[in-house]
């Protein structure tokens, strides 16, 4: 709580915290077959949680396009993609472009705007699923007053570019696209003041822990909202701009609670050492002193939360 008002510079994950988190498949780019595309990225992608995998299986859902994951041993490479081996050794890859470079795997360049997930199977490029995010409501506002506050917002994401640059662009703010886990960490350290980091999935757990205070979406993971320090109540980031302003007050009222409790005993002390106070009048400026610090802090009762029209 003490820590939220001191804040200059606050980091954001994009897909669901500043995205609703429901992207929709939006363009299919096949280099041969549409089905043989959608039904390996379909396996490869029942193999993760993630709010992309979850819209391509989607898709093929309403497509009608079933697939049997038994038998495949996935392995999982946090803001990169997935690999899926079969028991007959067969092999599918969904992810970034670069991901499957690695595999030795040469994939479509594309700067369409959205999310890309490139898809191979058995070292074949089969093609690219555009994926399109909307972003939350009220968030256009909710960094409007951050700003008001003197706090720098900027967006940490392992999409690229070509999906990151429209979202900050709307919101009017900085971003850094492409990253991995451990460059989300790195850009937090390389943070010369005081940082606060919002996210919401399992990817985003070491920044929040790392962060000098972290703030977990109502609707994220319960792993994020146990490396966090601050969980907000709801999905509306108005809550978050309450919570740091909630803490400054809360800070300036401390601060008003040790005038009112030296005050008293700066200016009685002496008078009661030199005579010129009675021990009943000595007492009662005791009394008085504690009923203002009461006073003062019940004052935060007045505390006005913000709201949008967004605000539930």
């Amino acid at each position: 709580l003490e820590i939220s008002g001191k804040i200059r510079t606050l980091f954001f994950d994009k897909t669901g915290t500043l995205t609703l988190g429901r992207p929709e498949v939006s363009e299919i780019h096949p280099t041969g077959s549409i089905r043989e595309l959608l039904e390996t990225a379909c396996a490869a992608e029942l193999g993760s949680e993630h709010p992309l995998s979850r819209a391509i299986q989607d898709y093929c859902a309403k497509e009608n396009i079933q697939v049997d994951s038994s038998g495949f041993h996935y392995r999982t490479v946090p803001g990169a993609g997935i690999q899926a081996t079969g028991a007959d050794g067969s092999e599918l890859v969904a992810g970034t472009r670069e991901f499957l470079q690695e595999l030795g795997i040469e994939a479509a360049n594309d700067n369409t705007e959205g999310s890309v997930v490139h898809v191979a199977r058995n070292s074949k490029y089969l093609g690219r699923i555009i994926l399109k995010d909307t972003v939350r409501a009220g968030v256009i506002e909710s960094m409007n007053e951050l700003k008001t506050m003197g706090i720098r917002p900027t967006m940490l994401t392992g999409d690229r570019d070509g999906a990151a640059a429209p979202v900050a662009e709307m919101l009017g703010i900085d971003f850094q696209a492409g990253l991995k886990p451990e460059q989300k960490l790195a850009a937090i350290d390389a943070c010369d003041t005081t940082s606060g980091m919002v996210g919401d999935g399992i990817n985003d757990a070491p920044a929040l822990r790392r962060a000098d205070a972290g703030f977990a979406m109502g609707s994220g993971t319960d792993v994020a909202s146990e490396a966090a320090d601050v969980t907000l109540t709801g999905n509306n980031p108005m809550e978050l701009v309450n919570a740091i302003r909630l803490s400054r007050a809360t800070i300036r009222k401390i601060h008003q609670n040790l005038f009112f409790a030296f005050i008293y005993n700066i200016t009685g002390i002496p008078l009661a050492a030199f005579g010129f106070l009675s021990p009943m009048i000595a007492g009662a400026a005791m009394a008085l002193s504690s009923v203002s610090v009461v006073l003062s802090s019940l004052s935060l009762y007045r505390f006005q939360f913000r709201y949008n029209e967004h605000s539930s």
